[in-house]
Order: C-alpha cells, then structure tokens, then sequence
C-alpha cells in the first residue's frame, strides 16, 4: 500500500527531527569533552587480536580517531582509523541531504540506501586492516606506535 503524501511528509519531519537531535546531542557531548576532557582509557576492552597476535583488528585506532576528529585533526583521525571518518562524512551525506529536503520538498527522500556505500565501507574496513598489518609486520612501519616492538627484526 502506497503512503499518501501527508504520510511520508510526516515520516520525514519525524526522521529530520530526530537527526537534528543526534547531532544536537553531538553539540552537547563536544562542549562536555571540551569541558571535561577525555576521561577514558585508550583501550576500554580488551583487544585478543592485539595482545595475542600483535596485529591490529579493524576497530584499532577507532578511539584516537574520534579524539583527533574531535580536535579537527582531520588527517590524522583519517590515518588512525579510516572507518570513524568515512562514518562522519556518510552521516553528513544524510545530515545534509535531510535538511535539503525539508526545505524544498519535504515528500521526497534524497538520501535512499545506497550499496556504493556499504561496500565502500567493507572494502575500507578490509582494506585497512590488510594494509596496516602488511605494513607492520614486513616493513615495520606502525603508525599508531603500539606494536612495533614486536616486529622488529
């Protein structure tokens, strides 16, 4: 059954105000860690991956990027963790997609699922981890600084 454009006109104020408050939220958290700080270990949870291999998983380097993104570092949250970033872009992709809709034609969807963008991002994650390791463990190369000293030769 098709929706009426009041239906969807209202789904869409709903999804926009929702999204407003996400990001209002993300105001809020900001001026709290410029506040406060960054309370928080490097590492809230153990990493397996990490202490037995002394390989970097895929979420490595997630934590330093949110910091560094935080402090517009933008080159170096990219280089820590590619996914926090491309994460931030594809939620400014929706952000500013929703607020052009509102707008101008508040019945239509811009932003619909994309598969470019999931499968960017499984080649991303895969991606990072390969190169990462690769540059570790062959020309010990570790950005992060964490496990070098394992690999050296």
């Amino acid at each position: 059954m098709k929706k009426t454009k009041k239906e969807t006109k209202h789904n869409n104020k709903i999804s926009f105000y929702i999204c407003n408050l996400v990001v209002a939220g993300g105001i809020v958290f900001y001026l709290f860690y410029l506040y406060f700080g960054f309370p928080i270990k490097m590492s809230v949870t153990p990493c397996y991956m990490h202490d037995l291999f002394h390989l970097y998983c895929f979420g490595c380097g997630g934590t330093r990027a949110v910091r560094a993104l935080l402090h517009f570092h933008v080159i170096d949250s990219f280089m820590c963790n590619p996914l926090v970033f491309y994460g931030a872009l594809v939620f400014l992709y929706y952000y500013i997609g929703e607020w052009f809709r509102y707008f101008s034609h508040p019945w239509k969807k811009y932003f619909r699922y994309r598969e470019w963008i999931a499968i960017l991002s499984v080649i991303l994650l895969f991606g990072v981890f390969i190169i990462r390791n690769a540059m570790l463990v062959f020309w010990q190369i570790d950005y992060l600084g964490d496990l070098k000293q394992f690999w050296i030769r």
